[in-house]
């Protein structure tokens, strides 16, 4: 608990900090209330840890309450895993922070279906810096812009929360130290981010930045057209990953893709992308044709600039 007054300036803002501004501490294993988001809006939710649960941890303080007990957490990785066809005996099992193609990862996941807005869409960055550099901004308290109010942290060790209160601070929530702390969003290229967005057209904005960032690898490789791009896909051997440009192109029309079909589609995944990712964990010939309907929406659905 905050035990006194300060004031802290975070992003440009005067910030009162006070003892009423109460954290909500709870020790794991409780029980578990209903889920719960911020009531009253200073009031955070953060538990404290138990053996390596970060990830449980960091969603519930995410979503603002006790959502996700340990059992349920390992039945949605589970969950994760199949729908991904991630093998089992692979380091998925543990490595919780694995990251697919597409920009999701298990920790995302959780706390999307976690949320209380489930249809927002979560989006995982590793490093930080390449989520700053693709909002082009100079920080990361501008990359997540004004109307954020909360994002998860991780590295290779830990996973904690983040929440703006109702003055525009942020706040670490982190279960290794079990007290709201002002924290004001640090870029760091160790680090990666999980990103929350909430409206269509955040979401497109980003995905123009990916298909221009496409655009540009697949000029350094003088291929300049639609038809082009399906001439250099189809005399690739294997995975598109085995390339030396496959696997960041690849990952850039994905995601580009998942921003826009979820922007366009009533604010739901777009199943193409499902579609390649399970597929390609089998067969890769069948992937690289639903990639090929993945160029085309991503270069057609847009308007071009």
């Amino acid at each position: 608990m905050i035990a006194e007054n300060r004031t802290v300036v975070m992003n440009n803002r005067v910030c009162t900090v006070s003892a009423a501004q109460n954290t909500v501490v709870r020790q794991a294993g409780e029980g578990l209330p209903a889920p719960v988001l911020l009531a009253p809006p200073s009031t955070f939710y953060v538990e404290r840890q138990v053996g390596n649960q970060c990830r449980r941890h960091a969603t519930n303080a995410f979503c603002g309450g006790a959502v996700l007990d340990q059992p349920t957490f390992i039945e949605w990785l589970t969950d994760f895993e199949q729908f991904y066809m991630l093998g089992a005996n692979g380091p998925h099992r543990t490595h919780y922070d694995y990251m697919t193609i597409d920009g999701a990862s298990p920790v995302s996941y959780c706390m999307q279906r976690a949320s209380r807005d489930e249809n927002n869409l979560l989006m995982v960055f590793y490093p930080t810096t390449e989520f700053v550099k693709l909002r082009d901004a100079s920080s990361l308290a501008e990359a997540l812009g004004s109307k954020a109010t909360r994002y998860a942290t991780f590295n290779p060790d830990h996973v904690w929360a983040h929440r703006k209160d109702t003055q525009g601070c942020w706040y670490k929530l982190d279960s290794l130290s079990p007290t709201a702390s002002v924290s004001t969003p640090h870029m760091d290229s160790r680090h990666g981010i999980v990103v929350e967005y909430t409206s269509s057209g955040e979401a497109e904005t980003d995905a123009e930045r990916y298909r221009a960032m496409a655009l540009e690898q697949f000029g350094s490789l003088g291929v300049n057209t639609k038809g082009d791009m399906f001439k250099w896909l189809s005399q690739l051997d294997g995975l598109v990953a085995d390339n030396s440009h496959g696997l960041e192109i690849e990952s850039l029309l994905l995601r580009a893709a998942r921003l826009l079909g979820w922007s366009r589609d009533g604010h739901m995944e777009l199943p193409l992308v499902n579609d390649y990712v399970r597929v390609m964990a089998t067969s890769p010939r069948e992937g690289r044709r639903i990639l090929y309907n993945i160029v085309e929406f991503v270069f057609d659905i847009l308007p071009k600039k």
